[in-house]
């Protein structure tokens, strides 16, 4: 599965199954990590913002466990996900 796959699984996967109203952005950094040494072809890295009021008013341990929950088919595709939320 390439990058834009992932990331658009990612997103849908989110609003399906987390926060419906969310507003998300998914970005594909993998380009800064090629040269590391952990890197691994066909494993992306992600930023992934999302404006959501319900996500910001619970704590941050519960949003993380939420979100990787619903993405948790796609973890063999991810090498990293960094989390923001923002109210909307």
């Amino acid at each position: 599965m390439d990058s834009t796959t992932v990331a658009d699984q990612i997103k849908t996967q989110i609003l399906s199954k987390v926060e419906p109203q969310a507003i998300i952005e998914v970005i594909d950094e993998t380009h800064k990590h090629v040269k590391h040494k952990s890197y691994t072809q066909g494993k992306y890295y992600f930023v992934l913002n999302i404006n959501s009021q319900k996500l910001s008013t619970i704590t941050k341990i519960q949003s993380h466990k939420q979100i990787f929950k619903a993405v948790e088919d796609l973890m063999p595709y991810i090498h990293a996900l960094s989390i923001k939320i923002k109210p909307e």
